[in-house]
């Protein structure tokens, strides 16, 4: 069972938690990306913004932000640690969908798709788990936002 299964515990937002990874897991992806921290209220990434990465929230809590009409901003979800954001643009290269601000104090791994190239070329089987879960994660946000198309 990998550690985005169905069965796992999930976060309130529904989705699965990254419950199943060892220290040694995240060692590696540390080591093949760049872990930051940061601080309430940061924006952490904007939307229209071109960049092929995926985040790893490891602490504290972000938002999901759009611009809507008159450039109101909404926050349409919340994403609490363990979890992932970015996982749009890592599969798809296209610019961000949405910003990411921070709501509370709080940590992330930044991983470029060189850098889980070169994570998946050393560790393939992590690489092979990190892949089902981001699809996973993808699914399930993708079903709460259409549930009556599926």
């Amino acid at each position: 069972m990998g550690f985005f299964d169905s069965e796992k515990p999930r976060d309130a937002s529904g989705q699965a938690v990254l419950d199943d990874l060892e220290e040694t897991d995240w060692a590696v992806i540390r080591d093949f990306g760049r872990a930051m921290r940061f601080q309430a209220g940061e924006n952490l990434l904007f939307a229209t913004t071109p960049e092929v990465s995926v985040y790893f929230l490891t602490e504290g809590e972000v938002e999901v932000v759009v611009t809507g009409a008159f450039a109101r901003e909404k926050s349409v979800a919340l994403i609490p640690a363990p979890s992932i954001f970015g996982e749009l643009s890592f599969f798809d290269g296209q610019p961000r969908s949405a910003s990411i601000r921070s709501l509370t104090e709080g940590g992330m791994i930044w991983l470029s798709r060189q850098g889980f190239d070169r994570l998946a070329q050393y560790h393939p089987q992590l690489a092979i788990r990190l892949l089902k879960g981001f699809g996973h994660v993808l699914a399930q946000r993708f079903r709460r936002v259409f549930p009556e198309k599926l």
